[in-house]
C-alpha cells in the first residue's frame, strides 16, 4: 500500500541528513494523508496506539509558528479529518489541550485557509463535547480558542464556523453559558448579528445570542 510507505515520513522524526529532503516531500504526503485518514482502516492504523501519538506530535510540530503556512493549513485539515473515525476521535480528545492550544496560536497567521481550518477544528471538538455536561474544562478551552480567533479572523466562512462552535458549546449547558458571558462573548459577537452577506452569519449570530 502506498500510504504505508509514506506514513513514516510523518510519523518518524527525520535525521539531519533527511531534513532538506523532507521540506520538499512533506507537503504532498500531507495532502495524501488529509484524504486517506478519512478511510476507516487508515484512520485506525495511523491514529491508534503509539502511531497515533507520533502522528499527532508530528502534526503539532508542523503547526509551530516557524512552520510553512501550507503545512500548517494541511496539518489542521488532517486533524479535522481524523474526527471521521473512532480512533482519530479518541486520539484528538486525548490530546485536546495540546492540539487546541497549538491551533489557537495560528490565529495570528494572516491566512484565511488556516483560519477556516482552525474554525473547523474547534467546531469538531465542540460537536464531540455537545451534551457532555461534565466536560467543562474542555468546553472552556473551546470557548477561549473560538473567542480569541474571533478577535482576528476576517473570513466570513471561518467566522460562521466559529459562531456555530460557540453555539454548540453552550447549548443546554448553563455552566458553559456562564463561561461564555465571562469571556465577553455577547458583546464580542454582537456585531455579526447585522451581517447579511452571507445571511447565515447574521442568522447564526442571533441564535447564539439568544442561547446566551
Amino acid at each position: 500500500m502506498v500510504l504505508q510507505s509514506l506514513a513514516p515520513t510523518l510519523i518518524k522524526p527525520p535525521n539531519q541528513a533527511h531534513k532538506a529532503k523532507e521540506k520538499h516531500i512533506v507537503f504532498p504526503v500531507l495532502d495524501i494523508l488529509r484524504l486517506a485518514v478519512r478511510h476507516p482502516e487508515v484512520n485506525a492504523q495511523l491514529c491508534g496506539g503509539t502511531e497515533g501519538a507520533s502522528l499527532c506530535n508530528h502534526l503539532l510540530g508542523l503547526m509551530s509558528s516557524e512552520g510553512r503556512p501550507a503545512n500548517q493549513m494541511l496539518a489542521l485539515r488532517i486533524l479535522c479529518n481524523c474526527f471521521s473515525g473512532s480512533h482519530g476521535r479518541a486520539l484528538l480528545l486525548g490530546h485536546r489541550d495540546t492540539v487546541l492550544s497549538r491551533a489557537g496560536d495560528l490565529c495570528v497567521v494572516s491566512n484565511k485557509n488556516i483560519h477556516v481550518a482552525l474554525a473547523t477544528l474547534v467546531l469538531n471538538y465542540a460537536g464531540r463535547l455537545y451534551g457532555q455536561l461534565t466536560e467543562i474544562e474542555a468546553k472552556a478551552q473551546c470557548l477561549s480558542v473560538a473567542s480569541t480567533a474571533l478577535e482576528v479572523v476576517q473570513d466570513k466562512e471561518a467566522i460562521f464556523r466559529l459562531l456555530v462552535a460557540l453555539g454548540t458549546t453552550v447549548a443546554g449547558d448553563s455552566t458553559a453559558k456562564d463561561l461564555a458571558r465571562s469571556l465577553g462573548v455577547n458583546s464580542q459577537i454582537s456585531k455579526y448579528a447585522r451581517v447579511s452577506d452571507p445571511a447565515k452569519v447574521g442568522e447564526c449570530c442571533r441564535l447564539v445570542l439568544d442561547e446566551l
